[in-house]
């Protein structure tokens, strides 16, 4: 079969579509919607971070790249680490406190999402165990980096995903620079003490690129 568009009208049930995951399924019924009111809709190239919200009814979905930065704010030196051109990853300092957790769940709970731990200062506090350790015992009350650690600890410990999925950085370059930390062993999750539930996701997933 040749490759192409095929047009919305010339869909008959019985059809077959493949959706994004490679899964095919049948098209079992058609609307006909050509009553409603036309709608603007654009089309948008995005430089840079690829990080803005749109709203699918009442939830905001937050559109961006896959590839997440995590770490202390530090006066915006996150953001500015983040927009590197050698790295380009999405933060969340443009989300709201209200959205930050369920957002924060989602990018987490997914996999294909490479998280890029940033530990300037995080690290004069302990290991990335002591601050999920935090985390668990404070909750959504206490620091959001902590927290964060503590969603991370909770999806590789239900093997939402895997340790090779997240990167440690620390300023250990010239003049501070950040640099990648060497790969080491998943550290020893059954020391921490809290509600390891699994982490919520989306039946969409976080990652659209």
């Amino acid at each position: 079969m040749e490759r192409g568009w095929t047009l919305v009208s010339d869909l008959r049930v019985g059809d077959h579509l493949r959706t994004p995951d490679g899964s095919v399924h049948p098209v079992t019924a058609l609307r006909d919607r050509s009553g409603l009111t036309p709608r603007r809709v654009f089309d948008l190239t995005v430089d840079d971070l690829h990080t803005f919200f749109v709203l699918a009814g009442a939830t905001p979905v937050l559109v961006h790249n896959c590839k997440v930065a995590l770490g202390w704010q530090n006066g915006g030196k996150l953001d500015e680490w983040a927009g590197l051109p050698e790295n380009k990853f999405t933060t969340f300092s443009n989300v709201s406190p209200r959205d930050f957790a369920r957002i924060a769940e989602m990018a987490i709970a997914d996999p294909s999402v490479a998280l890029h731990i940033n530990m300037t200062g995080l690290a004069n506090e302990g290991t990335f165990i002591d601050a999920a350790q935090r985390g668990l015992t404070a909750g959504e009350a206490g620091r959001a980096t902590d927290y964060e650690m503590s969603m991370i600890a909770r999806a590789l410990a239900n093997g939402q995903r895997p340790w090779s999925s997240i990167k440690f950085y620390s300023p250990s370059g010239p003049d501070g620079a950040m640099v990648l930390d060497a790969p080491t062993p998943m550290p020893d999750l059954s020391v921490l003490k809290g509600d390891l539930r699994p982490v919520k996701g989306s039946v969409i997933g976080y990652c659209h690129c």
